[in-house]
């Protein structure tokens, strides 16, 4: 799965002369908390709803309402975008976007091609959705749960008795609960009865956990 499948183009996007108070009110319009800086196509900064509320004159200063507000309005989104901003390519994988996301705890990310253009951007709410679609989550069916040590048995013996009861596969992947040092197995599969390969999965010796959705 590759950014570019999911990546939100073409995107809304601002100058570095656009006035703060165009940016916010775009903002609200448009129902988005981040907008990419451009300069001819390319991406050279971004301003978030933070940034715009830290710019506004703090209430110590003696100000109006219509004084803060008019100081506001004359600043311009190249007086407070972030410049150093984290990006990803349109081949980047979701995974990958998904690691990138929680490491540096931003909640958005251009996408840029090789040239610097700005070609899409993707959210955190975004690649949460993928994930859960890539992993069956909230489609009925089975879970199984293969706990603790595989005990030698190789992943494609177990993809085996699965393709030879003609099961169809939400999704496979494996998990290590915190704390601890081994890892579990997890099957979604889309069918009522699975007894039939739990049996043909206890005898390779597993330990199997079932759960039905």
């Amino acid at each position: 799965m590759y950014i570019h499948e999911y990546m939100k183009s073409p995107v809304i996007t601002v100058t570095k002369d656009t006035l703060l108070d165009d940016a916010l009110r775009m903002m609200y319009d448009k129902h988005v908390r981040r907008l990419p800086v451009v300069d001819n196509g390319k991406l050279v900064g971004l301003v978030t709803r933070n940034l715009l509320r830290e710019a506004t004159p703090s209430s110590a200063i003696p100000l109006s309402i219509w004084g803060a507000h008019y100081q506001l309005s004359r600043m311009k989104v190249g007086d407070v975008m972030i410049t150093d901003v984290v990006t990803v390519a349109p081949d980047t994988t979701v995974e990958e976007a998904a690691v990138l996301s929680e490491k540096h705890k931003i909640g958005t990310l251009p996408v840029v091609d090789a040239g610097g253009k700005l070609v899409g951007i993707v959210t955190g709410t975004d690649l949460r959705n993928i994930m859960v679609q890539a992993l069956g989550l909230g489609k009925k069916g089975v879970r199984l749960h293969i706990i603790g040590d595989l005990k030698g048995v190789q992943q494609y013996q177990i993809m085996e008795i699965l393709s030879k009861h003609k099961v169809n596969i939400l999704s496979a992947f494996p998990v290590k609960p915190t704390g601890t040092r081994q890892g579990n197995f997890i099957i979604h599969m889309d069918t009522e009865d699975a007894s039939a390969i739990v049996a043909d999965l206890n005898k390779l010796g597993l330990d199997i956990e079932v759960r039905r959705h």
